[in-house]
């Protein structure tokens, strides 16, 4: 008997951005990302900062879909 794909529970959702913490994300990111390429030690600040980009740029999208 082939096994279907299970349907997800009712209380599970699916992860969306907050639509109105798109652009401190952005902001905050984009500082980090600043911090972390001008100075050479600062590894956390960049990968902090590129995630928080990130996540600023997918909210974005997600609200124009």
């Amino acid at each position: 008997m082939p096994m279907s794909d299970p349907e997800p529970a009712p209380h599970v959702r699916e992860a969306h951005p907050v639509p109105g913490l798109a652009g401190p994300f952005i902001a905050i990111g984009s500082l980090g990302l600043l911090v972390g390429i001008t100075h050479p030690g600062c590894v956390i600040e960049l990968v902090v900062g590129f995630f928080l980009f990130e996540a600023g740029v997918r909210a974005i999208l997600e609200e124009r879909r």
